[in-house]
């Protein structure tokens, strides 16, 4: 069946298909577009009665672009039609960042397409920012005003910690994820998309419709001498909301930022797993202790008959992906941190460890593999003792610190430095 093609705008309609249920309608005279549903974001009223502006992805790799539509169906309408009134993080002073250079590089166009006609509806008077050099974060930080302000960020998790690192103690922002990083382990915990790969539906969906929440995080502080990237590592440390590692993780976070493996979106961290999974896997050589929820006594965690530790993250999230679930039992909300871990005698060589990553791909059932450790702390320390540096690289957050010789770091759970958009029942 074909949409009328008189000179009236001819009503748009829902129909069935082998790829689920459609909408289908003319752009004009002559095209006529059918798009899947599951790919609608938004459709924004114009000034014209019953003509909107659809906002939809282009595919399920995350190109976005918007048409006009007359008359869409009444089930479109309740689903997708954005509020009448502004959501309460949009009534206050309004800042977007946006990182161009994140994931497979559509900030500026889920700017353009999507977040600009909305604040436009709502008459936002904002601010906007391209992250384009390593000081614009920390001007932009010390440009929000005092007290409370929402910041919209079109990037990954790296951009909010390098946010929460420069944020001034006399302000807390709400922030507001749209996830066009690579991994977002950050808004992949906290907007549970279903399926995976409409986390950017389900984040805007958060935007339009969640409410402030206090974002709990982590801190954590390193030995003299420790360096991020070229510079000394702040004194006061390191702020982060998703993760910090040791081991095979933060080894491939490392490598895929290097300039030999560098590529857009996770093919990057796929080369960097194969050449960290090369036979022999390596032994990492140091002394890890956790503390327990509420005691004072750190306890140390030994690798398999000496062998060697090889997998340490610590994490209040749930994912690290969409698909990946790292910490099952988190919310992300409740300030829970958890240590997940293996030894080099845990698992049976690479094929082990692929063993393992694919039962955290298959909903996180990784966690009761025999030989991974899995449980809530309070706080965990590391005191690594490798000769060579590339074995003595952090990750926090997807930067990555190097220490010097005989180096350690300590993570410890915080209340957090900010607030973030967040479903409006905390408990659904």
């Amino acid at each position: 069946m074909e949409p009328p093609t008189d000179s009236t705008p001819a009503p748009a309609y829902i129909s069935d298909s082998e790829c689920g249920e459609r909408l289908t309608f003319r752009q004009d005279e002559e095209k006529a577009l059918s798009i899947p549903l599951k790919y609608l974001l938004a459709l924004i009223p114009t000034k014209t009665a019953n003509t909107y502006t659809l906002v939809y992805r282009t595919g399920p790799e995350g190109g976005v672009t918007r048409s006009a539509i007359a008359n869409p169906p009444t089930e479109v309408i309740k689903r997708y039609r954005i509020p009448t009134d502004a959501p309460a993080h949009l009534q206050k002073p309004v800042s977007v960042v946006i990182s161009p250079y994140s994931g497979l590089g559509r900030a500026e166009l889920y700017f353009s397409a999507l977040l600009a006609p909305v604040l436009e509806f709502y008459s936002v008077d904002y601010s906007k920012h391209i992250v384009t050099s390593p000081t614009a974060i920390k001007t932009i930080t010390n440009g929000l005003p005092e007290g409370v302000s929402t910041v919209i960020i079109l990037s990954g998790d790296t951009l909010v910690f390098e946010l929460l690192n420069e944020l001034p103690s006399t302000k807390r922002p709400a922030l507001v994820l749209i996830p066009v990083g690579t991994g977002n382990g950050l808004a992949s915990s906290l907007c549970k998309a279903q399926p995976p790969d409409d986390l950017i539906g389900s984040a805007f969906h958060t935007f339009l419709h969640g409410i402030s929440h206090p974002l709990p995080g982590f801190a954590v502080k390193f030995s003299p001498g420790a360096r991020l990237l070229e510079e000394a590592v702040p004194d006061q440390g390191l702020r982060g909301t998703v993760v910090t590692s040791w081991g095979f993780h933060a080894s491939l976070v490392a490598d895929a930022s290097t300039p030999e493996i560098r590529s857009p979106g996770t093919e990057k961290f796929q080369i960097a797993a194969k050449q960290n999974l090369t036979p022999p896997l390596h032994a990492y050589r140091g002394t890890i202790s956790i503390v327990r929820p509420g005691s004072t006594v750190w306890e140390e965690i030994e690798d398999t008959n000496g062998e060697g530790h090889f997998y340490l993250v610590v994490t209040g999230v749930s994912n690290f992906e969409p698909a990946f679930t790292i910490s099952p039992a988190a919310n992300g909300m409740d300030g829970v941190l958890r240590i997940i871990y293996f030894g080099v005698g845990d698992v049976e060589g690479a094929e082990g460890v692929m063993g393992v990553m694919k039962a955290a791909y298959d909903g996180g059932k990784h966690v009761s593999v025999p030989g991974v450790r899995y449980q809530t702390v309070d706080g965990v320390k590391i005191h690594v003792r490798e000769a060579e540096e590339k074995w003595r690289r952090i990750c926090v957050d997807g930067a990555v610190v190097t220490l010097e010789k005989d180096g350690w770091l300590e993570i410890n759970k915080h209340d957090g430095w900010a607030d973030i958009v967040y479903k409006s029942r905390f408990d659904d």
